[in-house]
């Protein structure tokens, strides 16, 4: 276990999606799953969560989209 977070303030009312920047270096990654949790505060409950295997992100400097759009009614 382990990781690391960040933290952010949207500059927006409404947070319909989240894109991070990732470098994924050579190797084997199959095992790798990157998690994104927004959350109300540091300790707060998850309210939106996604997740993508480490073999679906690019080789190199990439823009991840994570879309909660559809979670908002």
């Amino acid at each position: 276990e382990g990781g690391c977070g960040q933290s952010f303030k949207p500059s927006l009312p409404v947070l319909t999606n989240v894109k991070i920047r990732v470098y994924k270096d050579f190797g084997k990654t199959e095992y790798l799953r990157y998690f994104l949790h927004v959350r109300e505060s540091l300790d707060g409950s998850i309210i939106f969560g996604g997740s993508i295997l480490g073999d679906d992100i690019p080789t190199g400097n990439s823009w991840i989209e994570f879309d909660f759009s559809d979670k908002l009614n």
